[in-house]
């Protein structure tokens, strides 16, 4: 979406869908129903899509005017541009809290606390924590080489006559 073009949109529909929250045991925590707009926009053809986002709490309604984000190069991707803004503001809260949690480390980091790493001396340990490392490169490699050429954003509109 980092190449997105801004179309204008109009909610068709609503879908209304129970979203259940389960314990760790499997017993039902929570049920909530939310809402999720049908929004059909024009771009060189009509298509239509199903935001996966919940307007409960906002101020549309069937027909009103909504700006949806797509991909130029793939039409069929789209979003709500007031989805992007909530998730961007989620993504900016996590990395205030990481940089606040590296201030706090890097305040209390005493580089004498590293002079003595015995740990490492007993080759069964060492052998452990490189065999660990040997398994997440082999388990996490081919999912990172795998994201930096895939869209997070797959297609889900359609298209409409």
């Amino acid at each position: 979406m980092s190449h997105s073009t801004e179309v204008e949109g109009e909610i068709i529909d609503f879908v209304e869908k129970w979203h259940t929250t389960r314990t760790a045991m499997g017993g039902v925590e929570d049920q909530r129903l939310l809402k999720h707009p049908v929004v059909k926009y024009r771009y060189n053809k009509s298509y239509k899509f199903q935001s996966d986002m919940d307007v409960t709490k906002e101020a549309v309604k069937i027909g009103s005017r909504v700006t949806v984000r797509i991909d130029p190069m793939q039409p069929k991707a789209a979003k709500l541009d007031m989805s992007l803004k909530s998730n961007s503001l989620m993504f900016i809260l996590m990395i205030g809290l990481g940089v606040f949690l590296i201030g706090i480390g890097s305040v209390q980091f005493k580089p004498s606390d590293f002079t003595n790493l015995s740990l490492f001396d007993d080759w069964v340990t060492l052998g452990f924590v490189v065999m660990g490392g040997f398994y997440l490169y082999v388990k996490l490699g081919p999912l990172f080489s795998f994201l930096k050429y895939n869209s997070i954003y797959t297609e889900n509109a359609e298209e409409v006559d």
